[in-house]
């Protein structure tokens, strides 16, 4: 009962933070809330305005969740942003970008350009891929805190042409970002995963 208490006191905590983020100037108003969930994570973001998310289907793709522009599909959509959460297997976030953009550069032409995501409250690496001098990937990979296991990588792919177009929209889904927690390795469930 108590576990129960206080799981539904920090989802209340949380959803009050969610709603003063919603009332603050600086966020948009053309966004509403999700709990995107998992095995053993879960957290909130704000689903942009104009744009749907699609979570089962992000699943069978071995993503979180996904958001394409209403009217397209994940195949044809021009701008797709995905969240994807992964085991640091021990490396920063910054360590995990870096041996990303290495595998990438083998398999693609890719540049590589210095991406801000200013007033996101975790610590993260950003970084601009420039594929083939068609295509824009905006990768942003978060670090939820020390004490937990995994990372998130936030990812918005288009066409360069349309990339300035959605880049506001990447960012303010970004910081809408909130960490709900780690089930197995959360000390608010008084559960601590076995070393």
């Amino acid at each position: 009962m108590k576990r129960i208490i206080c799981f539904l006191f920090c989802i209340l905590l949380l959803l009050t933070q969610v709603a003063s983020l919603n009332a603050a100037p600086s966020q948009s108003k053309d966004m509403k809330g999700l709990i995107i969930h998992g095995q053993n994570f879960w957290f909130i973001i704000s689903e942009p305005k104009g744009w749907t998310v699609n979570i089962e289907d992000a699943a069978i793709k071995g993503l979180n969740a996904y958001f394409t522009i209403n009217g397209y599909s994940y195949d044809n959509t021009p701008g797709l942003i995905y969240i994807r959460v992964m085991e640091k297997g021990g490396l920063t976030v910054e360590e995990n970008l870096k041996a990303d953009m290495d595998a990438f550069a083998q398999r693609k032409s890719v540049k590589f350009n210095k991406f801000d995501a200013p007033n996101v409250q975790y610590h993260y690496a950003a970084m601009e891929y420039v594929i083939d001098n068609k295509t824009c990937d905006y990768l942003c990979y978060i670090d939820p805190g020390k004490e937990y296991k995994v990372y998130l990588i936030f990812v918005l792919s288009v066409e360069m042409k349309n990339s300035k177009k959605y880049i506001d929209v990447f960012r303010q889904l970004i910081k809408s970002f909130i960490w709900g927690g780690n089930q197995l390795n959360d000390p608010a469930n008084g559960k601590m995963d076995a070393p």
